[in-house]
Parts: structure tokens; sequence; C-alpha cells
């Protein structure tokens, strides 16, 4: 009885669901929502650059730009060579949806570097008033070399601590007569 009641009040070439949105560009499968559709929030990537070396320095390295966290999907990933642009391909790199509706995308280039060069990686993104540039340097990070000495200084301590520890546990007990540092004297 209710299909008979609702038969009539959606016509034959309207439906109740808008169609989803496809691009050849992106394969996920977007919802568009009736007018008014509030837009959504843009959303700034965020980059880091990694090395795959080995300890021959006069072998290529891998250096990859890994981008993520950004809507909307349209993004330019770029490397520079001491500031120049270096081609890396005829074909942008894939985005890719997380699933919380930003996306990632990652380009890999491959280097001999000479003492002295720089890579960057250089992200325009709307979201961004200016490019986000990560620089790749010989080495470890700066954040991560900071958390190095930390803890070589903090293990430094605790063996130190334990050393005076392991030394005043080996140490002799007084003798009963014997002056101690403080003036007093031991009784037997």
């Amino acid at each position: 009885m209710l299909r008979r009641s609702l038969r009539g009040a959606i016509a034959p070439h309207q439906h109740p669901i808008p169609p989803l949105e496809h691009t050849a560009e992106d394969t996920s499968h977007v919802h568009v929502c009736p007018p008014p559709c509030p837009p959504f929030p843009t959303a700034p990537p965020q980059a880091h650059v990694t090395s795959s070396s080995s300890s021959d320095s006069s072998l290529p390295v891998l250096l990859t730009c890994h981008v993520w966290g950004f809507y909307p999907p349209d993004i330019t990933v770029l490397w520079l060579h001491n500031g120049d642009i270096v081609s890396v391909g005829d074909q942008p790199p894939p985005v890719v949806p997380n699933g919380d509706l930003t996306y990632q995308t990652q380009l890999t280039l491959k280097a001999t570097p000479a003492h002295g060069d720089t890579f960057t990686c250089s992200v325009l993104h709307p979201a961004l008033e200016q490019p986000l540039l990560v620089d790749w340097g010989h080495g470890l990070p700066p954040a991560l070399l900071v958390k190095v000495v930390v803890a070589t200084v903090v293990m430094l301590l605790g063996l130190g601590v334990f050393a005076i520890g392991l030394h005043r546990y080996r140490a002799p007990a007084p003798v009963p007569g014997e002056t101690l540092g403080t003036g007093t004297v031991l009784w037997g």
C-alpha cells in the first residue's frame, strides 16, 4: 500500500538521491549534495622527504617527497635541484584518497648529489599562501638530531648514576672505631 502511494510521488526522470560525480582525474566517488551545498574547508598539505641510499656516494640516491593531509586534491609537487626545477616525468604523481576526505601523493627523484647540492621538494596547493618547501640534506634532519643528542645525554647520565651506585655498593664497610668524614666515631 505504501508503494502505491509513493509510485506517483517521484517522476520517472527524477531520482531522490543525487548522482555520483565521476571525473577522469579522480577515481573516488564523491557524493554531490543538492544546492545549497556548504563548501568543504581546505586542508593544507604536510610534506616529508626521505632518502634511500647506499654507503657508496657515487651511486644514485632515491629521494621521495611524501605529501599528505590536503584537500582539495588539486596539487603540484616539484623537485628543485639548487633552486632549479628538475623534470621527473611526463605524468604528475597519482593523488590517492586517505579515507578522511584528505589526499596523499608522493614524488620520487633519482639523484647523485655532489658536495654542496641542495634538493628541495616544492608543494603548491590552494590551501597554502606560498609554496611549502622541504629541503633534503645529507645526514640527520634537525628534529632527529635533537632527539639523538637528548637520548645520548640521558644515557650518559644514567650510566654515571649507575657507576656511582656500584662504587658505593662495592666500597668496604667502615671499621668500628673509624672516624667518618663527618667527625663521628663508630663504636662497635
